[in-house]
């Protein structure tokens, strides 16, 4: 069954969720708002990023059409070394922003 629902919660329950995160914004000092906010930035890009993995898993298939023929002329070896390569790049990038991370925590921290 096809629906166009975007939500699985009745809107009256999103309101109410919506007003009880209002209530608890408002009752934060302006230390934890900062803190909030810090928090709510790095949980945003850490989304973002995992939009773009995961937006470039779904385009994979279309973009191996366009590689395939090529790929099919190279040896294993090489394509172990292409292979090998773009997971390193995947995991230092990773390592790169878990470190940005930790960094502005630990600034914080001192602070």
């Amino acid at each position: 069954m096809k629906t166009t629902r975007t939500s699985l919660l009745p809107l009256d329950t999103l309101a109410g969720l919506s007003d009880e995160l209002e209530k608890i914004a408002y009752s934060l000092s302006p230390e934890q708002k900062e803190k909030a906010k810090k928090w709510a930035k790095r949980t945003a890009i850490i989304a973002a990023a995992t939009g773009v993995a995961g937006g470039l898993v779904s385009a994979a298939p279309a973009l191996a059409v366009g590689v395939r023929p090529h790929w099919d002329t190279l040896s294993p070896s090489q394509k172990k070394w292409i292979a090998g390569g773009l997971a390193g790049m995947a995991y230092l990038g990773h390592q790169y922003a878990t470190g940005r991370v930790a960094e502005e925590s630990n600034k914080e921290e001192k602070k």
